[in-house]
């Protein structure tokens, strides 16, 4: 696996945050505000202060009596758990750089912002040998762990099952949070399945479609032979117009299902193309599509 990405980079990332409009609940109390207490801020505990917490939450009127960093706690604060559930099947291979590389950027970049902000993160990745799963993490002094699970070579599956792994995460899940998936959806299952089990836990649910260009706009003409990269299956096939145009137009369906399906569902959908710089996809595109902030 190549590098995700230089460390400099996620310097810039420091300031942004993920966009939850959902109000959710996490298992320990944080720097993360629930409606669910009512408006007003009431101490509750103190826990030990972790590398990463933001400062302005240590009590100093304690450092200074017995000089250990605690951090204060507040009954209307909890934190957030977000799931990441990333493709790892080999039609993620394809492209340069690979659509799976392209995903585990994305995912390490998203990590690095939920930790940085004091919430809990878990990785999962999926194929058709199941799921391969990093466990709930929290605090930023957790990132270099994420970065090396998301690095690590993890044997492709010839297929995917991407309902298998969202239901795992869903059966997981003690409260409402955020799922992230990212994958392709380039596998026979109906991937509506999948997210249904997301949806049913009130999670908030991320897709981010990820797709190398050639998918999108296909130059082949003549005689091609087309290999399956899920089954290795070959077959040539000759590509005129014609059946460019009729590819496009499934295409085009297959999107619009999709968007439909989200926009019905809440789902926040977006495609992205792999060759797209990726500082213009986490600096620009998410924002702008209020992802990020």
């Amino acid at each position: 696996m190549e590098e995700l990405f230089s460390d400099d980079f996620f310097k810039g990332l420091d300031r942004l945050s993920l966009v939850v409009n959902r109000d959710v609940r996490g298992q320990l109390h944080g720097e993360r505000r629930s409606v669910k207490h009512g408006s007003s801020v009431e101490f509750a505990d103190y826990r030990d202060y972790s590398p990463g917490d933001d400062v302005r939450y240590v009590d100093w009127n304690v450092y200074a009596r017995v000089e250990k960093l605690l951090i204060k706690l507040f009954k209307e604060e909890e934190d957030l758990e977000v799931h990441f559930i990333i493709d790892n099947s080999r039609s993620m291979r394809f492209g340069n750089p690979s659509k799976l590389v392209f995903a585990r950027r994305l995912a390490a970049a998203l990590a690095y912002i939920v930790l940085s902000g004091g919430d809990r993160c878990a990785v999962s990745l999926f194929d058709s040998g199941g799921v391969k799963s990093l466990s709930s993490l929290r605090g930023k002094r957790f990132i270099p762990e994420v970065v090396r699970f998301l690095k690590a070579d993890h044997p492709a599956g010839s297929e995917t099952d991407f309902n298998a792994a969202c239901a795992s995460v869903a059966a997981r899940s003690k409260v409402p949070g955020v799922a992230v998936a990212i994958s392709d959806l380039l596998f026979p299952e109906d991937y509506q399945v999948g997210l249904r089990h997301l949806i049913a836990k009130r999670h908030d649910v991320y897709l981010f479609h990820t797709l190398e260009t050639t998918e999108i706009s296909p130059s082949l003409k003549g005689d091609v032979r087309v290999v399956d990269s899920e089954t290795e299956e070959a077959k040539d096939v000759p590509v005129g117009p014609r059946l460019l145009k009729h590819y496009q137009s499934t295409l085009e369906a297959f999107f619009g299902e999709i968007e439909g399906f989200c926009k019905s569902y809440g789902v926040k959908y977006i495609r992205l193309v792999n060759t797209t710089p990726f500082r213009e996809v986490v600096f620009q595109t998410l924002i702008a599509r209020g992802y990020l902030r």
